[in-house]
């Protein structure tokens, strides 16, 4: 594993630790929220039903039943609100560090040896490199790294990275960042042990 191969990983592992560790104390301050909010409910509902408890059982049942439902949907809300809080924050920080890679000299590194490994893959085969617009002064050293291929702007690739079109072997090679990105935001609802049931 090279230098900048050890570095990645290194940044990866840095993201989600910092993911775990805004998890943790994230799911430390809802256990507390919700344990306070279900006791000062359960509180209320236990005084109004003793104070009405010959006359108007039947009334405290009802009444208790829609308050818990009323608190439980409620609190669900606020748990689905500072879920996407949470990752929004993280992702954000993510974001704002890839932005800073690209500022670096390993960004064009990364992206020569992700093309010559999509070259080779590609073979004689003519192909279309899509990058961000902003990478477009990279095209002619990625394109050299191909028999045959042509580079344009591609509107929706917005973190870097490219992909590659090859339509005569029906081939497509996506090295952006954005279908990383999107791929450890699915990874992360669904390993953040922040699920919330229905």
């Amino acid at each position: 594993m090279n230098t900048f191969d050890i570095n990645l990983q290194r940044f990866a592992d840095a993201v989600f630790a910092d993911a775990e560790n805004e998890k943790r104390q994230l799911m430390t301050e809802l256990e507390a929220k919700r344990t306070e909010r279900f006791e000062h409910l359960e509180n209320e509902i236990l005084s109004e039903a003793y104070d009405e408890m010959q006359a108007h059982i039947a009334a405290i049942r009802n009444e208790s039943a829609a308050a818990v439902s009323a608190a439980t949907v409620e609190e669900r809300s606020s748990l689905i609100a500072l879920r996407s809080e949470l990752e929004e924050k993280v992702f954000a920080a993510a974001a704002a560090r890839i932005e800073a890679f690209r500022g670096t000299a390993d960004y064009p590194a990364l992206l020569e040896r992700q093309a010559a490994a999509a070259a080779d893959q590609i073979g004689s085969h003519s192909c279309v490199i899509r990058l961000r617009a902003d990478d477009m002064a990279l095209a002619d050293r990625l394109c050299a790294l191909f028999s045959s291929a042509a580079a344009e702007a591609d509107a929706h690739i917005a973190l870097g990275g490219f992909s590659v079109l090859c339509p005569e072997a029906n081939i497509v090679i996506d090295q952006t960042f954005d279908s990383r990105f999107a791929e450890a935001r699915q990874r992360f609802r669904s390993t953040s042990g922040l699920t919330i049931n229905e």
